[in-house]
């Protein structure tokens, strides 16, 4: 457990993001200024010719670009981004961790007894603390950003969210695309699946029972009821996160889940979809994840405040048509603000409904097809670069 211990922690903190390069062949390593540890899947892009490129840092922090530049951009979510011109350039990099991050992390080596038994009461309170007494209207502003071997996008939307027990819908004020033309649709699915897809209905007593828990003694909080455990999956090695929960209230302030590529293709995928795609000779070679979601008190009740969700994905088609690689990564974050509690929803036709991720329903519906497409007919702007 120590072993795989040590091994996690390198990633529990990591988000995911890509990278870039042309003509000469330039290899590297990217570390942590202050642990010296490897950086996995640090994003790294650059533009030619009004064109993106992007690549980026495999799991042991390795990197290698193929096409030429100007300049690199590297970009973690808890790293200060770095920008290294040509003329300068080494092979060796090295980011600085932001405030957040420098929380000490000493681990006991056993699951302490208490911790279970806690578990189990947030559980318990999870309808308590986590069901609003009426609906509720706040500010988001989302971002999505996207970049594969030879393309990037980027779309931002402002304006106001309303929510009611599992139904959103939006007011967008504001929405940009970046990186594309006009012919470039919105791309609201990271916000669905983020306020659909949140962590609290995932945590059950299941959960508990499938991971195994360790305390971070070296976490510091304003409040000392506060604590943060690691949890590990006990059958899948590349699923591991973090809780931050008050032992007082028992509940969680925030929340962290990686999942590895067994747990996304068989949570995301269909047993006839797969073999469908390898009929055709495609693999999916990496599909990992990482979702941070930060909670909120509201009077008495705690909402989600924001949440990033990052996907680095690396396929690979195999037949006698086609022989090739492929990578994209995403970053996508939401942030909520100015929450106010209202009686009853609006049923004002500006307001479009964020129907819920594929994934999650049965049957894709008429209906939901059509609320996708009213939010493709949003007002927006474009920028190129």
């Amino acid at each position: 457990m120590l072993k795989r211990l040590k091994t996690h922690l390198t990633f529990l903190c990591s988000f995911i993001l890509v990278a870039h390069v042309y003509s000469a062949q330039y290899q590297g390593i990217i570390l942590d200024s202050q642990s010296h540890k490897a950086i996995p899947y640090v994003s790294i892009h650059t533009s030619n010719n009004n064109d993106i490129y992007g690549s980026m840092s495999n799991d042991l922090g390795e990197f290698s670009i193929s096409f030429d530049f100007d300049s690199l951009v590297f970009q973690h979510i808890n790293y200060t981004p770095y920008i290294l011109k040509k003329q300068s350039y080494k092979d060796t990099l090295y980011l600085n961790p932001l405030s957040y991050t420098l929380n000490e992390i000493d681990v006991y080596a056993t699951e302490s007894l208490w911790i279970r038994k806690k578990l189990h009461l947030v559980v318990k309170n999870k309808k308590k603390f986590y069901t609003l007494p009426s609906s509720i209207q706040q500010d988001y502003v989302y971002n999505t950003y996207t970049l594969s071997d030879s393309s990037g996008y980027e779309f931002e939307s402002k304006g106001i969210l309303q929510s009611n027990k599992n139904e959103y819908s939006i007011l967008p004020i504001l929405s940009a695309i970046k990186y594309k033309d006009s012919t470039a649709g919105t791309d609201f699915s990271n916000l669905r699946r983020m306020l659909h897809d949140d962590f609290l209905p995932r945590f059950t007593s299941n959960f508990i029972k499938n991971n195994s828990f360790r305390e971070n003694k070296g976490f510091r909080h304003t409040n000392p009821n506060v604590v943060q455990l690691f949890y590990f999956s006990n059958d899948k090695l590349s699923d591991d996160g973090y809780l931050v929960i008050d032992t007082l209230k028992n509940v969680i302030l925030e929340a962290q889940q990686n999942l590895g590529t067994q747990s996304n293709i068989e949570n995301n995928t269909s047993s006839l979809l797969l073999k469908v795609a390898e009929s055709r000779g495609f693999t999916y070679n990496d599909w990992i994840t990482q979702t941070q979601y930060i909670y909120t008190e509201i009077n008495g009740s705690y909402l989600l405040q924001s949440c990033i969700y990052k996907l680095y994905m690396r396929t690979t088609t195999e037949n006698k048509k086609q022989s090739n690689s492929y990578f994209v990564s995403t970053e996508s974050t939401v942030r909520l603000s100015n929450p106010t509690l209202t009686n009853s929803v609006s049923n004002s036709k500006q307001f479009l409904i964020l129907p819920k991720p594929y994934y999650i329903v049965p049957i894709y519906t008429k209906t939901m097809r059509e609320e996708e497409e009213k939010l493709q007919r949003i007002k927006r702007t474009y920028k190129k670069f």
